[in-house]
């Protein structure tokens, strides 16, 4: 990254931390700030909301209003959403001033992003978490994915 130097990057919370270096992660971030490399923060669990969170306390992730995308469903038995998630995932970020989206494995994705866009975050959709409908038929494109949460939406 420091040779890059990209305009926007995401950084797993699992990823980053996974050696446990937080000195190294505060240099990365302040890096990114002072360069103004845009990073969107993945957070994969609560437990990682939590993480975030501290860490965002500490100032070790200075950005003062940071981007953030919760995944569900990945590291769940069958990569399966849950929309009652949503609700519990954006809590441990009501008070704070924070830009976020979500993004949901499986079939329940898209009830899972309507959940997320009512509580004011956005909705990443697509094959990269899902091929499937609601009612479980393949989609024909991201396209068609896309069109099935607009229609959703009314």
């Amino acid at each position: 990254m420091r040779d890059l130097r990209p305009k926007q990057v995401s950084i797993g919370m699992r990823e980053i931390l996974s050696d446990g270096d937080e000195a190294a992660t505060a240099d990365l971030f302040a890096f990114c700030k002072v360069e103004g490399i845009g990073v969107q923060h993945i957070l994969y669990s609560e437990e990682e909301c939590r993480e975030f969170i501290a860490l965002h306390d500490k100032l070790v992730i200075p950005d003062e209003v940071p981007q953030i995308l919760h995944v569900l469903g990945r590291y769940s038995v069958g990569q399966v959403s849950d929309p009652t998630d949503v609700a519990r995932r954006a809590a441990h970020f009501a008070d704070r001033k924070v830009d976020w989206g979500l993004c949901a494995f499986g079939q329940s994705e898209t009830d899972c992003l309507i959940a997320a866009l009512a509580l004011g975050g956005k909705a990443r959709i697509g094959f990269e978490n899902n091929l499937h409908h609601p009612d479980g038929r393949l989609a024909d494109s991201n396209a068609a994915r896309v069109a099935d949460l607009v229609a959703r939406l009314g």
